[in-house]
Protein backbone atom coordinates (compact mmCIF):
# COMPACT_ATOMS: atom_id res chain seq x y z
CA UNK A 1 0.00 0.00 0.00
CA UNK A 2 2.84 2.66 0.76
CA UNK A 3 4.36 1.77 -2.71
CA UNK A 4 1.20 2.09 -4.01
CA UNK A 5 0.76 5.71 -2.52
CA UNK A 6 4.60 6.60 -3.46
CA UNK A 7 3.67 5.83 -7.30
CA UNK A 8 0.38 7.56 -6.90
CA UNK A 9 2.53 11.22 -5.55
CA UNK A 10 4.85 10.93 -8.34
CA UNK A 11 2.59 10.26 -11.15
CA UNK A 12 0.42 13.51 -9.93
CA UNK A 13 3.97 15.76 -9.08
CA UNK A 14 5.22 14.59 -12.74
CA UNK A 15 1.86 17.14 -14.31
CA UNK A 16 4.19 20.11 -16.05
CA UNK A 17 3.00 23.35 -14.50
CA UNK A 18 1.97 24.11 -18.36
CA UNK A 19 -0.80 21.53 -18.43
CA UNK A 20 -1.98 22.56 -14.83
CA UNK A 21 -2.14 26.37 -15.92
CA UNK A 22 -3.76 25.26 -19.49
CA UNK A 23 -7.04 24.00 -17.39
CA UNK A 24 -8.95 26.50 -17.01
CA UNK A 25 -11.93 27.31 -14.44
CA UNK A 26 -15.35 26.71 -15.94
CA UNK A 27 -18.94 26.60 -14.05
CA UNK A 28 -19.94 23.50 -12.11
CA UNK A 29 -16.34 22.85 -11.47
CA UNK A 30 -15.94 21.21 -8.07
CA UNK A 31 -12.89 23.68 -6.36
CA UNK A 32 -11.55 23.71 -2.95
CA UNK A 33 -10.15 27.43 -1.99
CA UNK A 34 -8.88 28.25 1.21
CA UNK A 35 -6.80 30.88 3.00
CA UNK A 36 -3.23 29.92 4.96
CA UNK A 37 -3.81 32.88 7.46
CA UNK A 38 -7.19 32.37 8.24
CA UNK A 39 -9.08 28.93 8.00
CA UNK A 40 -12.65 30.47 7.95
CA UNK A 41 -12.21 31.61 4.58
CA UNK A 42 -13.10 28.78 2.37
CA UNK A 43 -14.86 27.23 0.03
CA UNK A 44 -15.57 23.96 -0.86
CA UNK A 45 -18.31 23.59 -3.66
CA UNK A 46 -19.18 24.23 -7.68
CA UNK A 47 -18.74 27.20 -9.31
CA UNK A 48 -21.84 28.76 -10.41
CA UNK A 49 -23.33 29.15 -13.91
CA UNK A 50 -22.03 33.12 -13.55
CA UNK A 51 -18.52 32.13 -12.77
CA UNK A 52 -18.78 32.65 -9.05
CA UNK A 53 -17.93 31.39 -6.14
CA UNK A 54 -18.83 33.41 -2.07
CA UNK A 55 -16.12 33.64 0.20
CA UNK A 56 -17.00 34.65 4.39
CA UNK A 57 -16.00 38.13 4.71
CA UNK A 58 -15.41 38.41 0.76
CA UNK A 59 -18.75 37.58 -1.09
CA UNK A 60 -19.15 36.60 -4.29
CA UNK A 61 -15.95 36.33 -6.75
CA UNK A 62 -15.54 35.31 -9.72
CA UNK A 63 -12.77 32.43 -11.04
CA UNK A 64 -14.20 31.14 -14.35
CA UNK A 65 -12.41 31.61 -17.30
CA UNK A 66 -9.29 31.72 -14.54
CA UNK A 67 -6.19 28.92 -14.44
CA UNK A 68 -5.77 28.04 -10.43
CA UNK A 69 -2.71 30.29 -10.13
CA UNK A 70 -4.46 33.66 -12.19
CA UNK A 71 -8.12 32.57 -9.37
CA UNK A 72 -5.65 32.77 -6.50
CA UNK A 73 -3.92 36.26 -7.37
CA UNK A 74 -7.83 37.24 -7.80
CA UNK A 75 -8.77 36.30 -4.42
CA UNK A 76 -5.79 37.44 -2.56
CA UNK A 77 -6.06 40.97 -4.60
CA UNK A 78 -9.27 41.32 -3.51
CA UNK A 79 -8.82 40.05 0.09
CA UNK A 80 -5.88 42.64 0.83
CA UNK A 81 -7.69 45.62 -0.28
CA UNK A 82 -9.51 46.14 2.43
CA UNK A 83 -9.33 43.20 4.69
CA UNK A 84 -6.69 41.34 5.62
CA UNK A 85 -3.08 42.59 5.45
CA UNK A 86 -1.79 39.20 3.71
CA UNK A 87 -3.75 36.49 2.28
CA UNK A 88 -1.94 33.15 0.65
CA UNK A 89 -5.09 31.35 -1.30
CA UNK A 90 -5.08 28.18 -2.15
CA UNK A 91 -7.18 27.19 -5.31
CA UNK A 92 -7.66 23.52 -6.49
CA UNK A 93 -10.19 22.48 -9.22
CA UNK A 94 -11.14 19.12 -7.47
CA UNK A 95 -12.97 18.05 -10.27
CA UNK A 96 -13.84 19.10 -13.64
CA UNK A 97 -17.79 19.60 -14.56
CA UNK A 98 -19.34 17.17 -17.06
CA UNK A 99 -19.59 19.06 -20.09
CA UNK A 100 -23.40 18.92 -22.44
CA UNK A 101 -24.65 19.92 -25.53
CA UNK A 102 -28.83 19.64 -25.47
CA UNK A 103 -30.72 18.44 -29.11
CA UNK A 104 -34.04 18.95 -28.87
CA UNK A 105 -36.50 18.03 -31.50
CA UNK A 106 -37.81 15.02 -34.67
CA UNK A 107 -34.33 12.97 -33.51
CA UNK A 108 -34.76 9.47 -31.87
CA UNK A 109 -33.67 10.84 -28.08
CA UNK A 110 -34.36 14.26 -27.47
CA UNK A 111 -31.72 15.68 -24.50
CA UNK A 112 -28.52 15.94 -23.69
CA UNK A 113 -25.05 14.22 -25.01
CA UNK A 114 -21.97 14.47 -22.89
CA UNK A 115 -18.95 15.57 -24.08
CA UNK A 116 -15.51 14.37 -24.28
CA UNK A 117 -12.80 15.56 -22.05
CA UNK A 118 -11.03 17.40 -25.24
CA UNK A 119 -14.16 19.97 -24.62
CA UNK A 120 -15.90 19.33 -28.38
CA UNK A 121 -18.27 16.76 -30.59
CA UNK A 122 -18.82 16.76 -34.41
CA UNK A 123 -22.50 17.90 -35.72
CA UNK A 124 -22.42 14.41 -37.24
CA UNK A 125 -21.44 12.62 -33.80
CA UNK A 126 -24.52 14.14 -32.07
CA UNK A 127 -26.78 13.33 -34.14
CA UNK A 128 -25.95 9.85 -34.21
CA UNK A 129 -25.97 9.81 -30.21
CA UNK A 130 -29.29 10.88 -30.09
CA UNK A 131 -30.46 7.86 -32.49
CA UNK A 132 -30.71 9.86 -35.56
CA UNK A 133 -33.51 11.94 -37.52
CA UNK A 134 -36.88 10.76 -37.03
CA UNK A 135 -39.26 9.75 -40.00
CA UNK A 136 -40.54 13.53 -39.42
CA UNK A 137 -37.32 15.69 -39.23
CA UNK A 138 -36.68 18.72 -41.77
CA UNK A 139 -32.46 18.48 -41.57
CA UNK A 140 -33.05 21.89 -43.72
CA UNK A 141 -33.99 23.92 -41.34
CA UNK A 142 -32.02 22.76 -38.16
CA UNK A 143 -30.07 25.46 -36.52
CA UNK A 144 -27.70 25.65 -33.23
CA UNK A 145 -27.95 27.89 -30.61
CA UNK A 146 -24.59 29.12 -28.61
CA UNK A 147 -24.98 31.46 -26.00
CA UNK A 148 -22.24 33.90 -25.11
CA UNK A 149 -20.56 33.22 -21.58
CA UNK A 150 -19.87 36.66 -21.60
CA UNK A 151 -23.22 38.99 -21.82
CA UNK A 152 -25.53 35.69 -22.78
CA UNK A 153 -25.97 36.92 -26.15
CA UNK A 154 -27.60 33.85 -27.80
CA UNK A 155 -26.61 33.25 -31.45
CA UNK A 156 -28.69 31.28 -34.20
CA UNK A 157 -26.42 29.45 -37.00
CA UNK A 158 -28.03 27.16 -39.50
CA UNK A 159 -26.66 23.77 -40.27
CA UNK A 160 -25.79 22.53 -44.13
CA UNK A 161 -26.46 18.81 -43.10
CA UNK A 162 -26.81 17.50 -46.87
CA UNK A 163 -22.92 18.59 -46.96
CA UNK A 164 -22.48 16.81 -43.48
CA UNK A 165 -22.91 13.89 -44.44
CA UNK A 166 -21.31 14.21 -47.83
CA UNK A 167 -18.34 14.79 -46.20
CA UNK A 168 -17.46 14.02 -42.36
CA UNK A 169 -14.23 15.86 -42.72
CA UNK A 170 -15.54 19.24 -44.08
CA UNK A 171 -16.02 22.47 -42.38
CA UNK A 172 -19.87 21.96 -42.45
CA UNK A 173 -19.37 19.19 -39.82
CA UNK A 174 -19.59 21.57 -37.23
CA UNK A 175 -17.34 21.16 -33.58
CA UNK A 176 -19.64 22.00 -30.66
CA UNK A 177 -19.23 22.83 -27.45
CA UNK A 178 -20.31 22.78 -23.67
CA UNK A 179 -24.02 24.11 -23.35
CA UNK A 180 -24.61 24.49 -27.76
CA UNK A 181 -27.98 23.60 -28.18
CA UNK A 182 -28.90 21.60 -31.88
CA UNK A 183 -32.84 22.24 -32.78
CA UNK A 184 -34.02 19.63 -35.58
CA UNK A 185 -37.19 21.39 -36.67
CA UNK A 186 -40.44 18.51 -38.00
CA UNK A 187 -42.19 18.67 -41.38
CA UNK A 188 -44.94 19.72 -39.41
CA UNK A 189 -45.00 23.32 -40.73
CA UNK A 190 -41.49 24.16 -39.38
CA UNK A 191 -43.12 23.24 -35.91
CA UNK A 192 -40.79 21.22 -33.76
CA UNK A 193 -43.16 18.07 -33.20
CA UNK A 194 -46.39 17.40 -35.01
CA UNK A 195 -49.71 17.19 -33.35
CA UNK A 196 -48.30 18.91 -30.36
CA UNK A 197 -46.50 22.23 -29.25
CA UNK A 198 -42.68 21.58 -27.88
CA UNK A 199 -40.72 23.64 -26.09
CA UNK A 200 -37.21 23.76 -24.07
CA UNK A 201 -36.92 25.00 -20.61
CA UNK A 202 -33.00 25.81 -19.56
CA UNK A 203 -31.22 26.76 -16.67
CA UNK A 204 -32.18 26.82 -13.32
CA UNK A 205 -35.09 24.71 -13.22
CA UNK A 206 -35.17 21.00 -11.28
CA UNK A 207 -35.86 19.27 -14.54
CA UNK A 208 -34.40 21.56 -17.89
CA UNK A 209 -35.47 20.16 -21.13
CA UNK A 210 -37.39 19.20 -23.50
CA UNK A 211 -41.28 20.02 -22.28
CA UNK A 212 -44.17 18.51 -24.49
CA UNK A 213 -47.71 20.07 -24.50
CA UNK A 214 -50.26 17.57 -26.09
CA UNK A 215 -53.14 18.64 -27.93
CA UNK A 216 -56.10 20.39 -25.84
CA UNK A 217 -53.35 21.39 -23.58
CA UNK A 218 -52.69 25.19 -23.07
CA UNK A 219 -49.29 25.85 -23.34
CA UNK A 220 -48.16 29.29 -21.21
CA UNK A 221 -44.49 30.18 -19.91
CA UNK A 222 -45.67 29.38 -16.82
CA UNK A 223 -47.12 25.69 -17.47
CA UNK A 224 -43.91 25.36 -19.21
CA UNK A 225 -41.96 26.03 -16.00
CA UNK A 226 -43.85 24.04 -13.69
CA UNK A 227 -43.59 20.89 -16.36
CA UNK A 228 -40.37 21.45 -15.63
CA UNK A 229 -40.04 20.79 -11.84
CA UNK A 230 -40.72 24.72 -11.10
CA UNK A 231 -37.68 27.19 -10.59
CA UNK A 232 -34.71 25.94 -7.97
CA UNK A 233 -33.66 27.80 -5.11
CA UNK A 234 -30.96 29.80 -7.65
CA UNK A 235 -33.59 31.14 -10.08
CA UNK A 236 -33.38 34.82 -11.09
CA UNK A 237 -37.83 34.96 -11.61
CA UNK A 238 -37.59 38.52 -11.97
CA UNK A 239 -35.57 38.16 -15.85
CA UNK A 240 -36.76 34.85 -17.51
CA UNK A 241 -35.95 35.21 -21.21
CA UNK A 242 -38.83 33.83 -23.83
CA UNK A 243 -36.50 33.02 -27.38
CA UNK A 244 -38.50 33.33 -30.32
CA UNK A 245 -37.50 32.23 -33.68
CA UNK A 246 -39.80 32.90 -36.46
CA UNK A 247 -39.60 34.07 -40.20
CA UNK A 248 -35.83 34.03 -39.74
CA UNK A 249 -35.70 36.10 -37.57
CA UNK A 250 -34.81 35.95 -33.60
CA UNK A 251 -36.91 37.77 -30.58
CA UNK A 252 -36.22 37.74 -27.10
CA UNK A 253 -39.05 38.84 -24.96
CA UNK A 254 -37.96 39.27 -21.16
CA UNK A 255 -40.11 38.68 -18.58
CA UNK A 256 -40.69 39.58 -14.64
CA UNK A 257 -42.65 35.98 -13.86
CA UNK A 258 -41.82 36.84 -10.09
CA UNK A 259 -44.22 40.16 -10.08
CA UNK A 260 -46.74 37.86 -12.34
CA UNK A 261 -47.40 35.26 -9.77
CA UNK A 262 -47.23 37.54 -6.56
CA UNK A 263 -49.65 39.79 -7.96
CA UNK A 264 -52.12 37.19 -9.14
CA UNK A 265 -51.45 38.81 -13.13
CA UNK A 266 -51.88 35.19 -14.02
CA UNK A 267 -53.39 36.56 -17.68
CA UNK A 268 -50.35 38.24 -18.52
CA UNK A 269 -48.85 34.49 -19.03
CA UNK A 270 -47.69 34.23 -22.49
CA UNK A 271 -48.92 31.23 -25.07
CA UNK A 272 -45.98 29.32 -26.58
CA UNK A 273 -45.15 28.26 -29.76
CA UNK A 274 -43.29 25.84 -30.92
CA UNK A 275 -39.28 25.58 -30.47
CA UNK A 276 -39.71 28.35 -27.70
CA UNK A 277 -36.71 28.50 -25.44
CA UNK A 278 -37.29 29.54 -21.76
CA UNK A 279 -33.58 30.61 -19.96
CA UNK A 280 -33.87 30.80 -16.51
CA UNK A 281 -30.64 32.50 -15.36
CA UNK A 282 -28.87 32.46 -11.68
CA UNK A 283 -29.95 34.59 -9.35
CA UNK A 284 -27.49 36.43 -6.90
CA UNK A 285 -29.80 38.86 -4.83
Amino acid sequence: MRFLATLLFLTISTISADQKSAQLIAFGDLVHVSMKEDQEVMYSGEVSTNGFITLPYLGAVKISGLDEKAAEKTIKLALEKDLYQKATMSVVVVKKAVGYIYIYGAVGMPGKVEIPLEGEISLAQSISEVGGFSKWADPKKAYIIKKSPANKELKHQFVDFESVYNNLASKANLKLQKNDMIVIPSLADGAVTPGSIEVIVEGKVETPGTILFEPGERPTLIRAIIKAGNFNKFANKSDVRLVRRNAGRTSIIKVDVKEMLEKGQIHKDIKLQSGDLIIIDESWL
